[in-house]
Order: structure tokens, then sequence, then C-alpha cells
């Protein structure tokens, strides 16, 4: 499953007072993250991801990916949690002038387990053996 959000973070934000947005994704395990910026984030635009109260990326807790136009694409093997399958995007913007949106995707492999099963009967209806012949 891919996952596309767009995050606006206004204009002044400091540290202290981050932007904070949650994003829903379904069971499964985020396989890679890619983060798009444009040249006019000036490296002035911060980015963390949580999950609940800890920093999942960039790993370092007292780090944040700074936005400079480059893509920043890495690979990963996270776990979604059970609690709610969510992640929180947290930033700010040393920019005084204008607000900036940083792109996230997000590739989620399916979690296996009996709510797979029971999605793929609602939508394809119930799975019959095959005769070989």
């Amino acid at each position: 499953m891919y996952y596309d959000f767009d995050f606006t973070i206004t204009k002044q934000t400091t540290e202290a007072s981050k932007v904070e947005e949650t994003i829903k994704l379904a069971p499964g395990i985020v396989k890679e993250v890619v983060i798009q910026s444009s040249e006019s984030f000036a490296a002035l635009v911060h980015l963390q991801i949580f999950d609940r109260s800890f920093q999942l990326w960039p790993s370092n807790p007292d780090g944040a990916f700074l936005l400079t136009g480059e893509e920043i694409t890495f690979s990963e093997e996270y776990q979604l949690k059970e609690h709610s399958y969510e992640l929180t995007l947290k930033g700010w913007n040393e920019d005084d002038s204008y607000n900036h949106t940083p792109h996230i995707r997000l590739s989620v492999l399916p979690a296996k387990g009996p709510w797979t099963s029971a999605l793929l009967e609602a939508l394809f209806g119930k799975s019959r053996p095959v005769e070989l012949k």
C-alpha cells in the first residue's frame, strides 16, 4: 500500500511550537519513506516523524530532517503498532514570509492476519478450492 500526504508547516513556527498532523495507516510494516521538498524551503523547514511520543525518523531523538529541496528516501522495516496505526508528523518553519508543504510518501507492506482474510473475502467473495486436472 502506498500513502501520500502533504503537510503544511506555517511560517514563523519554532521547534518549541511545532506544527503537528496525525496520519492514519493500515496495519503493516513501513518499508520505505520518501520526503520531498523544493529549493524554496531554503533549509528553513524541519520535519520529524513520531509513533506516539517516540521519534522514529530521523532516529536520533534531538534530530530533524532539514528540508532543502533534495529528496530524502530510505528503506525501513518498521512494524506499525496495534494501538492505532497512526504516525505523527511534526515540523517547524523558520521562514518569516511563507508557509511550506513537504510531501511525504510511505510504502506499507500489509499485515497478515484474520482481518486480511475478511477484507479479501469482502472484496472478492469467499474463496473456493480449485480442482486441478
